[in-house]
């Protein structure tokens, strides 16, 4: 086996380092590049190759183990397994009576709403009745669309998509529903919506226009003008798009609330920075950042910092930041009272109803409906300590312990 093949972690990368040697090792197994048979190498190796810990190593050889693509054997080692034998025993466990398999795409597992989700399968998929194959197409739809053919040749029960393209997922089902498999979509809304069993995912229109409602009713009950600054995710992503059309159908409600300009991040920190921080020079009147997601919260604190334009709230040259999703930066920045309002939408209600109606499809029962929208929590300076139970950004995944005590 060639060590070659073996990358070293990326230490700059917002992925868990866990995380990026299971993909990375999957990819190779299932590329064949690591071969049915082989003998993998030794922990001490592998630790001088990625780049890290004993603990961190053995943490994803035991979540490849449970995919059953690595196989320990007492005093000899671990080797490589033979796909078509797994299947046969996935396709055995099933005839059984036992645990179904059901297998999950995610677009990426970058940024804290994406990990606590890939978290949330592990820890409690047995407990819920299932087993799991969890891929990661890493941002790449052509490696989305392999790895879901990949959980298609598994013998999955049923497929869970955070899709990466909404219109170039279709085709994907299409393969998915041809197989009859269930295929469920979460996160993000594909455009063939008809060929979904069935939706999970939060309203961002509507997300989009309380946030305007709140500015606006801020801005009259402080006779105050709102020059925002509008941040657009990818115009690629439907989420974005309807946050993008929510802020600008509410805010014809409000004449004392103007957008300035817009940039369209594409997701890409880099690029967020330098034009935010070029728009707040070219436009000094900017007293407000309309927010599309937490992942990008850290990036537009940065460039208020750069500016000198960083000022809590109640300072009169406090610039209004609104976000949305609610991860542990988001809580810690409303604690601090940088973001004014912050709409918290719960990953692990997303994973419990995608999973839920998998099992409901696998079990013959007939659903009552086809989609599913979580519902928002709004969480500010006044509700925080009475809502910090609740959220799910208050919380380190990896320990589980509130982050921030009383």
């Amino acid at each position: 086996m060639e060590q070659n093949n073996f990358k070293p972690v990326d230490k700059t990368s917002r992925i868990a380092y866990y995380l990026q040697i299971i993909n990375q090792i999957n990819d190779l197994i299932w590329a064949n590049k690591l071969k049915p048979g082989e003998k993998f190498p030794n922990e001490f190796i592998l630790q001088e190759v990625f780049g890290v810990s004993r603990t961190t190593l053995r943490q994803e050889l035991s979540e490849l183990g449970l995919d059953g693509l690595l196989l320990r054997v007492k005093g000899k080692g671990t080797f490589v397994t033979d796909k078509k034998v797994n299947e046969s025993k996935y396709e055995k466990f099933l005839k059984e009576g036992k645990k179904p398999l059901i297998g999950w795409s995610f677009s990426s597992i970058i940024g804290q709403f994406w990990q606590v989700q890939y978290d949330y399968i592990k820890k409690y998929s047995r407990a819920k009745g299932y087993r799991y194959i969890i891929l990661d197409a890493e941002g790449d739809m052509e490696k989305q669309d392999f790895q879901i053919r990949d959980l298609i040749n598994r013998n999955v029960n049923a497929i869970i998509c955070s899709p990466q393209d909404q219109d170039r997922i279709c085709s994907t089902i299409d393969l998915v529903k041809a197989s009859d498999i269930p295929f469920i979509s979460i996160n993000m809304r594909p455009k063939c919506l008809e060929k979904v069993d069935f939706d999970v995912g939060s309203d961002s229109y509507s997300m989009a226009v309380s946030i305007i409602n709140w500015l606006g009713e801020y801005a009259n009950l402080n006779n105050t003008e709102i020059n925002m600054l509008l941040l657009i995710g990818s115009l690629q992503d439907n989420n974005s798009i309807q946050r993008r059309q929510g802020v600008i159908d509410a805010r014809l409600t409000y004449d004392n609330l103007n957008i300035i300009d817009e940039i369209v991040t594409d997701w890409d920190i880099a690029k967020t920075k330098k034009e935010t921080i070029d728009k707040l020079k070219a436009h000094p009147e900017i007293n407000c950042i309309f927010i599309p997601s937490d992942y990008l919260l850290q990036a537009v604190i940065e460039c208020l910092k750069v500016e000198r334009r960083l000022f809590p709230i109640g300072d009169k040259n406090h610039v209004l930041l609104t976000s949305i999703d609610g991860d542990s930066f988001g809580l810690k920045m409303v604690r601090e009272k940088y973001l004014d309002i912050l709409y918290s939408h719960d990953p692990w209600e997303v994973i419990d109803l995608g999973a839920e109606t998998a099992m409901k499809i696998i079990n013959g029962e007939k659903l009552d409906k086809k989609i599913a929208i979580t519902k928002p929590s709004v969480v500010n300076q006044d509700n925080l300590d009475d809502l910090k139970d609740w959220l799910w950004g208050n919380y380190q995944y990896e320990k589980n312990k509130p982050l921030f005590s009383s």
